[in-house]
């Protein structure tokens, strides 16, 4: 008989194996149940994590819940948390996470960054301070702690949290800077100057810690220590300008206003002083030293040493030009400092604007069609320029087809977002140049879009009411649209004449006699148009007299109106025809 226990070179032989196989399957029960219920609760757990990860949680909670039947684990609870955290049921994903930390303690950090997400800070801390040096990154844990205890205002605890960073990774700035800050806040101004000199004594060759030293000294009621500081740096790096520019607050604190000034000049003039560094001060000067600030002359006298040197950038330009602004000096000069500022950065949105208005104010307005057009090319998607391009050109009475074509531009921008004001006034202007070329029906669309964005706009209704009736519309939309604009905008003319005119229309003379007079007497200066519709419905009241007087007025404004002739020939109202 052969030999069963035989083995061969891969360790026990298949024969031994299968009997050792047998032996446990029915001599060991309990052996063979616990691999039965490993198995299942494999299986469901698996199946759950699968669907948690397809984003089915519903399925995932209750295949979980089957494994949680078979065996409590620590795994099991803590994906189930993660599903209730992602339908937002907070309740019962604490509860999960909770039983998850009582069968393992690995899932504590968790629960104490879950703490730290709800704001209980309390919490947070015994449960990372538990964990801290047995579970999990200990400078990470030490930084969330250090959060912690500053939300609590613990600033015992903050310092004692730092000394164990320090301990990790040992002595550094930051660390000593965070220290530093909270050390002043609870006004331990004695640490805070010995850790400054630590600093500074540990980093002899770094004199930024020394002009560190000398700010805080300022700061804390020490200028002439502080000055003492600066000295020392100076002695041994005589163009240091950190210090330089410290010894500027000395000065000012002293009241040294001669020293300040001749120093603030040296350093405003300076190659060696970063140009940011230069607007800086300048700027400081424009916002807190008043005596310098009115003093336009010797303000101007600096800016003309700085822009002696090649400029890299805008910047000291564009300060002139908002001081010179702000002192109500030359518009002109103002105008040349923002022009050298595109010159010199062409995408310079700030100073174009300012220039646009300037220009519009003066009445330049070539030059604001011009800004605008180069405008396009660096903000493409801005609206503003489209608009105030299509303005520009309206004033220059260009053709009705280039206004057309600029408003199109901007009317193709508007989006949700569009001020109301701008799409409104896009919206009407098109209209009115729209009919202006023979488009009334387009022109209509667009009137109807300037009305969605501001619904009783009293310019948009006026005129859109006066073309609806001269193009032969209906008159009782038109008499609605008018009126609405009469109560937005009583005292009006062009309101008041267009009421009155559609009044006219309607056959409703003396209605329309009232609004006239009232459009006369709010007019100082009456369009020949107006004139001509006073005439017109005096004649049909019967009052000849005075309808000739208007018309012969109308007819002095203009004399090339062939109808107007025609009736003051005849004396009587003619139809256009």
């Amino acid at each position: 008989m052969a030999n069963i226990w035989k083995t061969n070179s891969f360790g026990l032989g298949m024969t031994k194996m299968a009997v050792v196989m047998v032996f446990i399957m029915v001599c060991c029960p309990k052996v063979r149940a616990h691999n039965d219920e490993e198995s299942r609760f494999r299986y469901f757990f698996i199946q759950a994590v699968t669907e948690r990860l397809k984003g089915n949680d519903a399925e995932c909670m209750e295949l979980m819940r089957h494994a949680l039947a078979i065996e409590p684990r620590g795994e099991a609870w803590f994906n189930l948390y993660r599903c209730y955290s992602s339908i937002g049921d907070d309740a019962e994903s604490l509860a999960c996470l909770e039983k998850a930390v009582a069968l393992n303690s690995n899932y504590k950090e968790s629960l104490g960054l879950y703490y730290l997400r709800n704001g209980e800070n309390k919490k947070a801390i015994d449960t990372f301070e538990s964990i801290y040096g047995k579970i999990g990154d200990k400078e990470k844990i030490l930084q969330i702690l250090l959060r912690l205890y500053e939300a609590e205002s613990d600033f015992d605890n903050m310092i004692s949290t730092l000394n164990r960073l320090e301990l990790l990774d040992g002595t550094s700035e930051e660390i000593t800077f965070a220290k530093m800050q909270v050390f002043d806040k609870i006004g331990d101004k004695k640490k805070v100057r010995n850790l400054l000199e630590e600093l500074s004594a540990k980093n002899p060759n770094d004199l930024n810690y020394k002009v560190m030293l000398g700010n805080w000294m300022m700061t804390n009621g020490a200028p002439d220590a502080a000055m003492e500081e600066f000295k020392q740096v100076l002695r041994t790096e005589p163009d240091n300008i950190s210090a330089r520019i410290s010894m500027l607050d000395y000065y000012k604190v002293k009241g040294k206003q001669g020293e300040y000034e001749e120093e603030l000049e040296k350093l405003l003039v300076s190659e060696e002083v970063e140009e940011e560094t230069r607007q800086s001060l300048i700027n400081e000067i424009i916002q807190n030293n008043q005596k310098l600030r009115e003093d336009t002359v010797k303000m101007m006298s600096l800016f003309a040493k700085m822009l002696e040197q090649p400029q890299k950038t805008s910047g000291i330009y564009m300060v002139k030009a908002l001081y010179m602004g702000m002192m109500k000096l030359n518009k002109d000069s103002i105008d040349a400092a923002y022009e050298k500022s595109l010159a010199i950065e062409p995408d310079n949105e700030l100073a174009r604007s300012m220039l646009i208005n300037s220009y519009w104010q003066k009445g330049d307005f070539s030059k604001v069609a011009e800004m605008c057009k180069q405008a396009q090319l660096y903000n493409p998607d801005e609206i503003g320029y489209d608009f105030y391009h299509a303005l520009a050109l309206l004033r220059l009475e260009k053709e009705d087809s280039v206004i057309i074509k600029a408003l199109s531009k901007a009317e193709q921008k508007i989006t949700a977002e569009t001020d109301t004001t701008m799409a409104t006034t896009i919206y009407s202007i098109l209209g009115d140049v729209l009919y202006s070329d023979g488009q009334s029906k387009k022109a209509f669309e667009c009137y109807d879009k300037a009305l969605e964005w501001t619904k009783d706009e009293p310019q948009v209704l006026n005129n859109y009411a006066y073309y609806l009736c001269l193009d032969g519309g209906d008159l009782s939309k038109a008499e609605q649209m008018a009126f609405k604009a009469y109560k937005q905008d009583p005292v009006n003319p062009n309101v008041l004449d267009t009421y009155a005119w559609i009044l006219f229309l309607q056959k409703r003379y003396e209605d329309a006699r009232i609004y006239i007079d009232e459009a006369l007497r709010c007019d100082s200066v009456p369009s020949s148009v107006v004139l001509q519709h006073a005439g017109d419905i005096y004649s049909k009241i019967g009052n000849m007299e005075k309808a000739m007087d208007y018309w012969q007025q109308a007819y002095a404004l203009d004399s090339g109106d062939a109808l107007l002739e025609k009736k003051i020939k005849l004396g009587k109202y003619i139809e256009n025809e």
